[in-house]
């Protein structure tokens, strides 16, 4: 958000068809707390259960931003894995939920605190 906010661009290790299972922090915030009430040792992925390659959340950014994001291309990181996406089941199961926050609305959002806290 820092450097989109100055018009900077940034560095994406890879080609930028990585996938990760971006999840909305708001999101993450209310899974745990639908979980306080658990008793005893529970494991459980706060996931969305979907792909988003780096690729397709800088074109997320730059609709949050207005502009189209410069975006050096650079060698990948040793031990980078290239897809990673996480089973939500027992999120699901033991809590009833389930992320619902689109991505995009998600990163606007994202964009819109950071200027917010950051910018005036």
């Amino acid at each position: 958000c820092k450097l989109l906010s100055q018009r900077q661009g940034i560095t994406v290790f890879g080609d930028g068809n990585q996938t990760r299972d971006f999840v909305y922090v708001g999101d993450i915030a209310q899974a745990i707390i639908r979980a306080l009430p658990l008793k005893g040792c529970h494991t459980m992925n706060v996931s969305t259960g979907q792909e988003t390659s780096i690729n397709d959340l800088i074109r997320s950014f730059e609709k949050a931003v207005g502009y189209t994001v410069p975006v050096q291309y650079t060698a990948p990181r040793t031990g980078d894995i290239l897809r990673s996406v996480l089973s939500n089941e027992a999120l699901k199961r033991d809590l009833g939920f389930v992320p619902a926050m689109d991505l995009e609305e998600g990163i606007r959002r994202t964009y819109d605190w950071y200027r917010s806290q950051w910018m005036e």
